[in-house]
């Protein structure tokens, strides 16, 4: 059975739509590289004979990798393979299909519509759970 993890006040905003946000201010703290859970999108309409069928990417989550190869969220330190079986805030929507790409911040400000408030909250709520980072704060 997957392990459910607790979210405090504010941790739910991460885990629904503000996970670069987390991601940077993560990064930011302890200068762990920030990786992409992109969603493989196939548009089979689209099939190229030279180039094969054409794959779309979707972001849709953000987290930082530790040197061991798990990733840090706002629900703490778990495997890709936690990630990707409950990237939703239900926990109920696996991602089969993804691919893993690493990113800088200045990729996520480029890419996505960052909030700096968001960050600031994420790194209160980081400071103010580091039991949830087992010490990587």
């Amino acid at each position: 059975m997957m392990k459910i993890y607790k979210i405090a006040q504010h941790g739910d905003m991460f885990c629904t739509g503000y996970c670069p946000e987390f991601a940077i201010a993560l990064h930011r703290l302890t200068g762990l590289p920030i990786y992409v859970f992109n969603e493989i999108e196939i548009d089979e309409d689209e099939i190229d004979d030279e180039y094969g069928i054409d794959e779309n990417y979707i972001l849709v989550h953000v987290a930082v990798k530790l040197t061991d190869g798990r990733f840090v969220d706002a629900r703490g330190i778990r495997s890709e393979e936690e990630i990707a079986s409950n990237l939703m805030a239900s926990d109920t929507t696996p991602l089969t299909g993804y691919k893993l790409i690493p990113y800088t911040e200045n990729e996520l400000f480029d890419e996505q519509s960052i909030e700096n408030e968001a960050i600031s909250l994420a790194d209160d709520f980081i400071k103010n759970n580091t039991k949830l980072f087992g010490g990587i704060i």
